[in-house]
């Protein structure tokens, strides 16, 4: 193993980068890349299955630098077009525990890597190398000692907590040593007071990091909290181990992750790397030394990736949308609120993981009503809550048609649909569904009920209770029969 080099000197000093400039995302037509459409419409996609992960268990979808991977709890392979290439490697059970994959990493072929957690009380973590070699065990009973991984060239990096070794850690855990010291605390007179909730076990650095990872350049980033403020900030080291110190206030708003361990940080092309934020806070973009802000395509963003080609795509569990060019574009939408793990790779194919399946999104007509339908459908809602409350997906749907004449003979039917549970009406008409959705929304402003021509193929008709909200009088009950 190679020598460390020096630890790069820091000048302790907080570069203050200009505001952005105010930006309305301009809406165009789709990209020609997925499937193509009329101009000016957005192609509907729905999955067409690929190959089966083994078990049939949940599976996650993840490109990294040089190929597609597709992983499950105990094994990970790559997606060819011949199927699901699994690695040779697998996830080694030890006498008292049994270890989950919870994140890939790393580089195609010889550098991929899995994080990997115990299901035992007080486990370890563990990095462990798909390709061989003994795993990286770091200390800290739960994921939230795991920070995040950086690739630069044969190197790979991990930052992690290590109470007993004094907080913030940043270790090479394969190929040639490199060292990335974070800023001392003490050198920017850092103290332990009144450090906010974002404070980290030890603060040992000047910046006390929530995300962590690198450009396919080689340029490496700590980001978090400036000393004992909730000041966002960013340590920034170049390809040579240069480091710098960003002040991130105008762009980053550090909010506790939504999915902390999923990642955050997306690596373009080069120099340019993309950190996904969470609570309607904008991405952040970095690009050749400068930072900068991308309002959301969307309210709420449920995932983004970046292609092959280096282009982000980011959706909200309904429309797939692509920056490009300066602006975001819609260019697919999907006919079921998704939350499968998408990732698009070469061709402009689009890529998924759901329901224990590895699926290619194609385009496919739409379930929007449309004249001469002869399934009309009320889709409701999904369902929610599971275990003891599953009672409460139906309690809801009952108070929402509270009121609705001709309620108590329509069958509430539950129904599986790209990776959800998912509960609906099939209804004699067009004018009995839109009466319903009107009703629907009248009684529960927050739903999105919708009338589509749609037959479930598999499905379970459930009982529910009419009931008006917070009204506790005896409901009337609709009980199931059996459906067809």
């Amino acid at each position: 193993m190679a020598t460390p080099a020096p630890a790069a000197a820091s000048s302790g000093a907080l570069v203050h980068a200009a505001p952005f400039p105010s930006f309305t995302p301009r809406i165009r037509g789709p990209a020609a890349t997925l499937p193509a459409a009329a101009q000016g419409l957005v192609p509907v996609v729905a999955p067409e299955p690929f190959a089966r992960v083994p078990g049939g268990r949940q599976s996650q979808v993840q490109p990294i630098e040089g190929a597609l991977l597709v992983w499950e709890p105990q094994h990970a392979g790559r997606i060819t077009p011949e199927g699901i290439a699994w690695l040779p490697a697998t996830i080694p059970p030890t006498s008292s525990a049994t270890y989950s994959i919870h994140l890939l990493g790393g580089r195609w072929p010889d550098r991929v890597g899995a994080l990997l957690s115990s299901d035992s009380e007080g486990g370890d973590l563990q990095y462990f190398l798909l390709a061989g070699g003994a795993p990286f065990v770091f200390s800290g009973s739960s994921l939230a000692a795991f920070i995040g991984l950086a690739q630069v060239g044969e190197t790979t990096l991990l930052a992690h907590y290590d109470s007993a070794r004094g907080g913030l850690q940043i270790s090479t855990i394969a190929g040639p040593a490199l060292l990335r010291r974070p800023t001392p605390a003490e050198q920017l007179g850092c103290t332990r007071e009144g450090r906010g909730v974002y404070e980290q076990p030890i603060q040992t650095s000047a910046v006390s990091s929530r995300f962590f990872g690198s450009t396919r350049g080689g340029t490496v980033f700590l980001i978090g909290n400036l000393c004992s403020t909730s000041a966002p900030a960013a340590e920034v080291w170049d390809k040579e181990g240069k480091s710098r110190l960003v002040d991130l206030t105008p762009w980053v708003q550090l909010k506790v992750p939504d999915s902390p361990y999923s990642p955050r940080l997306f690596p373009g092309k080069n120099d340019e790397m993309w950190l996904l934020q969470d609570h309607g806070a904008p991405f952040v973009h970095y690009l050749d030394g400068i930072f900068s802000a991308i309002p959301l395509p969307a309210p709420t963003i449920r995932g983004a990736f970046v292609s092959a080609e280096g282009l982000l795509h980011a959706h909200d569990a309904q429309t797939l949308y692509r920056h490009e060019k300066g602006s975001w574009q819609p260019i697919a939408r999907f006919n079921w609120v998704t939350f499968a793990s998408l990732a698009a790779f070469e061709g402009g194919t689009l890529w998924g993981g759901v329901d224990g399946e590895v699926v290619s999104f194609r385009e496919s007509p739409s379930l929007a009503f449309s004249e001469g339908c002869r399934t009309p459908f009320v889709h409701t809602s999904d369902i929610l809550y599971h275990g003891d409350h599953e009672f409460m997906n139906y309690e809801a749907v009952g108070e929402s048609l509270f009121g609705f004449e001709g309620a108590s003979s329509l069958k509430l039917l539950r129904f599986h649909e790209l990776g959800l549970d998912r509960l609906g009406f099939a209804v004699s008409s067009r004018a009995q569904g839109e009466a319903i959705v009107e009703h629907i929304k009248k009684q529960r402003p927050d739903s999105e009920p919708r009338l589509l021509c749609f037959a479930p193929q598999k499905a379970t008709e459930v009982p529910f209770h009419l009931r008006k909200k917070s009204d506790h009088s005896p409901a009337v009950s609709v009980h199931p029969t059996d459906a067809k």
